[in-house]
């Protein structure tokens, strides 16, 4: 399993809302400029890589 930590407080609503820049899945193809389908204006692809765990205690 890998993991990638972000700084979100909440998992976003949305592919726009989303701070994983990298993410290729919600946008339009053959475009110069990466630019996110409308449909994932409003919710997030439904292969979205983000899950929500639990938060974790640091022990030292």
């Amino acid at each position: 399993m890998i993991v990638y930590m972000t700084e979100m407080a909440e998992m976003p609503a949305n592919c726009v809302d989303c701070v994983m820049r990298e993410c290729a899945l919600p946008l339009k193809a053959r475009v110069y400029t990466p630019t996110i389908k409308k449909r994932y204006a409003s919710k997030r692809h439904p292969d979205c890589p983000l899950l929500e765990l639990p938060e974790r205690t640091e022990t030292h």
